[in-house]
């Protein structure tokens, strides 16, 4: 990541995460001043698979794609923009990444580290209250995606088990069976 730049105004920030909405002008506040704003360049990798990513990344401005690489392979999970995020599960869970993601032009990202995050949950109960069932039914919802290309007639078994080590991988359960 590049030089560091301003966080938004608490004007900005509610037009550009209009899914914060639940969030109170003084919430809103109070997570501006705990977040940290970095810029990005194009092409610039933000996460890497197996980094210790422990950061939720909203993004101001700018577009990513996240991918999912292995061995012989490499799936666009997703292409997210100004308004979106990434990264949630790592103020649930903090653990290896599993995901590249990387700007596909210049971006202006904040971030909230799992620190912060609980550094915040005990002064901002509330707060941190809204933005985990925000970030949690955006989760599900792509949990869901990707369960109905599992459940999808079109999808071979070699597919159906490709995407169901995928799902693994993303929830940090390799290792452990689908049962």
């Amino acid at each position: 990541m590049n030089e560091p730049s301003n966080v938004p105004s608490e004007a900005e920030f509610q037009r550009i995460f209009p899914a914060l909405d639940e969030l109170a002008p003084a919430q809103v506040t109070v997570l501006l001043a705990t977040l940290t704003a970095v810029r990005v360049g194009a092409g610039s990798q933000i996460v890497a698979p197996g980094s210790d990513n422990d950061s939720l990344y909203l993004i101001v401005s700018g577009q990513v794609r996240v991918t999912l690489e292995t061995e012989r392979v490499a799936v666009n999970l997703g292409e997210f923009g100004a308004g979106q995020w990434f990264g949630e599960m790592a103020m649930i869970d903090p653990a290896p990444a599993t995901a590249t993601v990387r700007a596909v032009d210049d971006c202006t990202l904040v971030t909230l580290s799992h620190a912060q995050f609980l550094a915040l949950r005990r002064s901002h109960p509330d707060l941190c209250s809204i933005l985990l069932l925000t970030f949690s039914n955006r989760l599900t919802g792509r949990l869901r995606q990707t369960l109905q290309h599992l459940d999808a007639d079109r999808a071979t078994d070699q597919h159906r088990g490709w995407l169901l080590g995928a799902v693994r991988r993303l929830m940090g359960v390799a290792a452990r069976s689908a049962t």
